[in-house]
């Protein structure tokens, strides 16, 4: 055989090893970037509420990126009494069904995360502040009628605060808003001396009570 035939076969050869290898090694790649986001999204993720976690929305305020929006806080009021008077199951029904409502509440490129154990933190990009006033009385209606599993009707009260952000640190807004949340929670009645059960609807203490 000619040697410049057996060159050219040769190197024929090392060019298709090297294309496959170049689509190898891209496959490879996408594999690795979608197991990565993947693995992003499990450990950014509260598998109670489906929303974001702490570690997200901390990650996003450290990263000091300039906001245009609105940062809102939301506090589940009586959680701790809803835990200990209907048992930790109604508690974890009761978090999962507001996860679900936030959800509902916010866009593709709105954030939501479960911030603590009863709280929440919603970034509304691009809206104003009167918008989201608004919105979060539709959320406030939307849970005074809220029912709960075995227990029928039991309206749900929360505390809130919101600040606007224009091109400013999500952490500014953050504190503001949480600031704004707890000057709302201070300045309610505690209703501590009234049972929770008493807020059920009649139906389902007849229920319960059988």
């Amino acid at each position: 055989m000619d040697s410049q035939l057996i060159t050219g076969v040769i190197l024929l050869f090392i060019l298709s090893f090297l294309l496959w290898w170049n689509l190898r090694l891209q496959a490879l790649n996408r594999n690795l970037l979608r197991s990565e986001g993947e693995l992003k999204e499990t450990l950014e993720t509260d598998p109670l509420t489906g929303l974001g976690n702490r570690i997200a929305m901390t990650r996003l305020r450290d990263s000091a990126e300039p906001i245009n929006g609105v940062v809102t806080v939301i506090d589940l009021d009586e959680m701790k009494r809803i835990n200990d008077e209907l048992g930790h199951l109604a508690g974890d029904e009761v978090l999962s069904e507001v996860g679900n409502l936030i959800r509902a509440s916010v866009r593709r490129e709105d954030v939501a995360c479960r911030w603590g154990g009863d709280e929440f933190v919603i970034l509304f990009r691009n809206k104003s502040l009167e918008t989201v006033e608004n919105r979060m009385q539709q959320i406030q209606a939307r849970l005074w009628r809220f029912r709960l599993r075995s227990f029928g009707v039991f309206p749900l009260r929360i505390s809130w605060g919101a600040a606007e952000a224009r091109e400013t640190p999500l952490a500014e807004a953050l504190a503001a808003a949480d600031e704004r949340m707890y000057r709302m929670k201070r300045s309610r009645k505690s209703s501590a001396a009234k049972p929770l059960r008493s807020a059920l609807s009649p139906s389902a203490r007849l229920v319960e009570e059988k």
